[in-house]
């Protein structure tokens, strides 16, 4: 019997075990798996991409593959984890070119029909994406049969008011978003009134491509008639109606009362438009109304009244006035209920400030960033805002020192006081310390001086902490970072701290961030290797240690805890002579790492390319170092996307890839001072089109480098000087948007006469084409050169008097060792602010104008060598050898 019991038992038990591994089975397929007909939907919607005339976007949707059944976790997918259903299609800017970046406007032509079998779809974001009303003719209205759609965006594309009729039968949106499309004519609101569950509408910069009336006015856009039109949506709550450049000047007199009916509107944005009396005084009739945007925009009325006006407001809880150039700020009202206040770049005095702040009891953001306000910080004002939370008063011209008495504001969270440049005195006032609640500190840019006080290490809510750019001198206290656990972002750069940092101080800070500490002088050294072996618990995104003296006692070696660190974005080493080879591990494990600056070491040895494509680095700078060898052939196929190469002033040698010329990002390339030799990859000057500084200065390079055409159109500075070019100058060259200011290919062979495309560029400042072999006349044109060096060439004929044309503009002049002949040109006499003059070593006659003499900035005067000139007597009109300015 007991035996017929346990074997019972023994197979209950394995029943029981096999109905829970077929019920985690069952689980497992349910559960976050595609729905098939779903993952069919999704590849019929790439299709219609990639058969549309965009399809030449590389990659797209690469994780979209017909062999993958599991299209939940196909990228712009959300699903629901329990059913499996698409929940969220995220198809903004699907292509990658923005709508006002594709100059022929290519459609995608998406039909509506492929969204019906998302049947739990809530949201469905199309912006960006190139679409224009075809969405509308393939049936719009049938989305409405996703009983779930609560969110459609189709922000910036090329769609027009025949939108209007189908988007009305959605009746389930909560959310809608029509900013930045082709609108025009009449505002249609009356078919909105089927969208009585929407919370959200965006129609900001709806007039961007025409003029956009309410229905039924034909004269002037009425503000208040579009609110009171929208009365048929009872559940809004949010309206973005900013940047549309109108205003009201008049509305009709039920206007207002009508507004009554938005019984749930709590924010309204009029951002950038003009704004008036009218509006004002209407908007004080919502009832619900907190958060009220009016920056940036034209106040038709004088400052006085807005505020009088806003004391009606009795809910209102943000204010944005920024940008709004008020002249005054007198207010003697009362908003208790105002918690957000922001005044940035307006035009007000301190006293205004003060007597205005005593009406905002409960305010807790105040912002007067941007305002010239001068003086003192105004404390007594802000002493009554003990609700007071966050307090911007950066980019102002506060003096003095900062009172104890901020501490009396025990709810601050975020002090920024930066950029006032003439904020003075000591940090060591106990009044900061005080405040146990604040999160960011921001004191950079300002002249607070003497040493940090410890007491800070007591703000053990930190999250911010910058103080970079002023004269903050001593050490460091030992405990100041340790305390402060929560810091996220450290930046104490450009100040004049002296002895040693440990950084293992930050070995606990779970949150750490960003640390940057750039040292203004050879006094203060960051340690990193003390105590050996410490493993950091943060994971930074942005490391700045430049001129720190990093591990100077330690062999001047990397910090070794990078091995730990793979979220970097910006590393930045520079300036701290370290010894080592190039570290190719530490890109291969950040992937996101985006800034790489290891200038002015002592890295040796040969450049080691990551071991894969690194798409996101864009700023590589490996100059003045020692390094050797040659650039890696695949360079352009491993930094695709890079904007700025510096690998100057090395010992690199051999050809420069052709890879480089496929640089199609490429802004800034500096590879001068080394040993490059070969010929400039052809694509650099034609297929870069982005390139402004190109720097190939003394290498060993050759070939026709400007013979042929090339595309300037960005080019601002391109410095060829020192090497082996040769060949005559192109002359087919477009000028049409080409803004060049330096040009610098002396210590070459080049030929030829210079084409007139070059001293045309009205934005040429500098021109050095010293020591080649140009010849015939040098050309006249509309630049206006502050430095000039045509010196050491074959340039022949009569100077060209339109050089004196420059007047105030040319500073320096170098036309020697040429064959110029003939007088010293008698338009010279313009260049008043010339500085150096160098007309030695040609052929030119006549006597020596007095006017030089005049010529009272010029410091440097040399005609060695230019027998016949005649050089008189002082009491002459020409000048004598016993001029001051003559050398």
């Amino acid at each position: 019997m007991d035996w017929c019991t346990s074997k019972h038992k023994t197979w209950f038990n394995w029943l029981l075990l096999i109905m829970m591994m077929i019920h985690i089975l069952m689980a497992r397929i349910i559960q976050g798996s595609c729905i098939e007909e779903e993952r069919k939907a999704l590849l019929q919607i790439k299709a219609s991409l990639i058969d549309s005339h965009v399809s030449d976007v590389d990659p797209l949707l690469p994780t979209w593959v017909d062999d993958d059944g599991e299209c939940c976790d196909w990228e712009r997918v959300e699903c629901n984890k329990t059913t499996g259903h698409v929940i969220n299609l995220l198809f903004g800017n699907i292509t990658g070119r923005l709508a006002y970046d594709v100059e022929d406007e290519r459609i995608w032509p998406l039909n509506v029909s492929l969204f019906l079998p998302f049947k739990e779809l809530r949201s469905l974001n199309l912006s960006y994406d190139l679409l224009d009303n075809g969405i509308v003719s393939t049936g719009l209205e049938k989305l409405s049969s996703l009983k779930n759609l609560e969110s459609l965006d189709l922000e910036w594309n090329y769609i027009t008011n025949g939108i209007f009729p189908s988007l009305g039968a959605l009746t389930s949106l909560k959310v809608l978003n029509l900013s930045y499309n082709n609108f025009e004519g009449h505002f249609p609101a009356h078919e909105f009134e089927g969208l009585e569950n929407l919370e959200v509408l965006n129609i900001r910069d709806i007039n961007y491509h025409g003029t956009f009336l309410v229905q039924g006015n034909h004269h002037h856009f009425y503000l208040i008639t579009l609110l009171t039109s929208l009365k048929a949506l009872p559940s809004l709550q949010v309206l973005d109606f900013s940047s549309n450049l109108y205003s009201s000047e008049s509305f009709p007199a039920q206007g207002c009362k009508n507004l009554s009916r938005l019984k749930r509107l709590e924010s309204i944005s009029l951002r950038s438009n003009r704004v008036t009396r009218s509006v004002i005084s209407c908007l004080s009739s919502l009832p619900s109304l907190k958060i009220l945007d009016l920056s940036d925009s034209a106040l038709l009325f004088g400052t006085s009244f807005l505020m009088q006006e806003l004391s009606r407001f009795t809910h209102l809880e943000e204010l944005d006035l920024s940008y709004c150039n008020l002249d005054s700020f007198t207010y003697n009202g009362t908003m208790s209920t105002l918690v957000h206040l922001n005044l940035d770049d307006n035009y007000f005095n301190k006293d205004d400030v003060i007597r205005a702040m005593a009406a905002f009891p409960s305010l807790r953001f105040l912002s007067l960033q941007s305002n010239f306000i001068n003086g003192t910080l105004p404390m007594e004002a802000l002493a009554s805002l003990r609700h007071l939370e966050v307090l911007d008063m950066s980019v102002n011209r506060l003096v003095g020192s900062i009172p104890s008495e901020i501490s009396t504001l025990t709810a601050l969270k975020a002090v920024s006081f930066a950029y006032n440049d003439e904020l003075n005195g000591s940090l060591l006032d106990l009044g900061l310390c005080r405040l146990k609640n604040l999160q960011e500190l921001d004191l950079r840019q300002n002249k607070f001086g003497g040493n940090l006080s410890e007491c800070l290490s007591s703000l053990t809510s930190l999250k911010l902490f910058d103080i970079s750019y002023n004269q903050l001198t001593g050490t460091l206290p030992p405990s100041l970072f340790a305390n402060l656990t929560s810091l996220k972002y450290v930046d104490f750069s450009h100040n004049k701290f002296e002895g040693s940092l440990s950084f293992s101080s930050f070995s606990n800070h779970t949150k750490l961030e960003m640390v940057e500490f750039i040292s203004d002088n050879d006094k203060f050294e960051v340690e990193t290797e003390d105590p050996k072996g410490w493993v950091p618990m943060f994971q930074l995104k942005v490391l700045v240690l430049s001129n720190c003296n990093l591990n100077r006692l330690k062999r001047r070696v990397l910090p070794s805890f990078l091995l730990h660190q793979r979220t970097l974005k910006v590393l930045d080493l520079s300036s701290n002579s370290l010894e080592m080879q190039f570290p190719n591990w530490l890109i291969n494990s950040n992937a996101d790492l985006e800034v790489v600056s290891l200038r002015n070491n002592s890295i040796s040895g040969p450049i080691r390319m990551p071991l894969y494509r690194n798409a996101n680095t864009r700023w590589l700078d490996i100059s003045d170092n020692l390094m050797t060898g040659t650039i890696p052939h695949d360079v352009g196929n491993i930094f695709p996307y890079i904007e700025n190469l510096n690998l100057s002033q090395n010992s690199l040698n051999g050809p420069l890839p052709w890879s480089m010329g496929g640089l199609s990002e490429i802004h800034t390339l500096d590879l001068s001072h080394n040993d490059f030799s070969g010929e400039v990859p052809e694509g650099l000057l034609s297929n870069c089109q982005v390139l402004q500084i190109l720097r190939l200065s003394n290498n060993s390079l050759h070939g026709e480098v400007l013979s042929r055409k090339f595309n300037a159109s960005q080019l601002l500075v391109l410095l060829l000087d020192n090497n082996r070019f040769t060949g005559v100058l192109t002359k087919e060259i477009n000028t049409e948007g080409v803004f060049l200011i330096m040009l610098d290919i002396s210590g070459n062979l080049f030929s030829g006469v210079i084409p007139g495309w070059i001293t045309n560029q009205t934005t040429l400042n500098a021109l050095v084409i010293r020591d080649n072999r140009f010849e015939g006349q040098f050309p006249c044109g509309t630049a206006f050169f502050l430095f000039l060096d045509i010196s050491q060439n074959n340039f022949s004929g009569s100077i060209p008097s339109c050089l004196g044309m420059y007047r105030s503009h040319m500073k320096h002049l170098h036309l020697d060792s040429n064959r110029f002949t003939g007088t010293i040109p008698e338009s010279f006499r313009n260049l008043t602010n010339l500085l150096t003059l160098d007309m030695g070593n040609n052929k030119l006659s006549g006597n020596i104008p007095g006017f030089l003499g005049e010529l009272s900035s010029l410091r440097i005067l040399l005609l060695r060598n230019t027998k016949p000139l005649r050089f008189l007597d002082p009491g002459s009109k020409s000048i004598s050898k016993s001029t001051p300015c003559f050398q």
